[in-house]
């Protein structure tokens, strides 16, 4: 529960924790966060591995209503800590329960293909600005084709690659995006924008060695 200093009580007990990247998560609060969504009827939260070996969160979701990934991101975002909002939300009709009527998480199905807004149709790199980027985002998650309007956190990224990647790009570009612009649009096109958009205030684009650092 949130107190009222804005921090996380957990009352869930310790083996309903799990950690990932150094954090104690409980999938219970997430999935709290979730059914309080007016589209959710249910949701179930639990943790896989990506193809890196990293564990993930993964969350499923009942809903008459087609849900966008970006959307659904954004609203946890609100609730909770970068941290405590999952890599992939999958879109089920029903819950598998077992015969105790508890979730069957083992007969959850596997996300990948599955994920909401699991990416629209591929865009290629129409500038320089773009084709860097891929690179960077090729070598951090591991995957040949991405799109200029592919969802970072449904192509593979969490919150570890997503501060990693903004680390990177701030040092190799020399600007100071923030962590917050990623999450509030996950795409190369918008971070192209971004760089861009820093570039040409400071009067040159690409200046190597003597550009000054700029914040968005």
């Amino acid at each position: 529960r949130w107190l009222a200093d804005g921090t996380i009580e957990f009352s869930g007990r310790k083996d309903d924790q799990v950690k990932i990247r150094g954090y104690r998560i409980e999938p219970g609060e997430i999935e709290t966060a979730l059914e309080r969504h007016a589209a959710i009827s249910a949701a179930t939260v639990v943790v896989k591995m990506d193809v890196a070996g990293d564990k993930i969160l993964v969350a499923y979701v009942v809903s008459a209503d087609e849900l966008d990934g970006t959307v659904m991101r954004s609203y946890l975002l609100e609730r909770l800590p970068a941290y405590m909002v999952p890599a992939y939300f999958v879109r089920l009709e029903i819950l598998p329960l077992t015969p105790n009527g508890k979730v069957d998480k083992r007969s959850l199905p596997s996300p990948e293909g599955l994920s909401i807004s699991s990416g629209p149709a591929y865009v290629a790199p129409r500038s320089e600005v773009e084709e860097k980027l891929v690179l960077v985002w090729q070598e951090l998650l591991g995957i040949k084709r991405i799109g200029m309007k592919d969802d970072f956190f449904t192509i593979g990224g969490h919150s570890l690659k997503a501060t990693q990647l903004i680390s990177r790009i701030n040092r190799e570009f020399e600007v100071d995006l923030s962590l917050v612009m990623l999450f509030n649009d996950p795409t190369v096109e918008n971070m192209a924008n971004k760089i861009e958009e820093i570039y040409w205030s400071g009067g040159e684009l690409f200046e190597n060695n003597d550009t000054q650092k700029f914040s968005i």
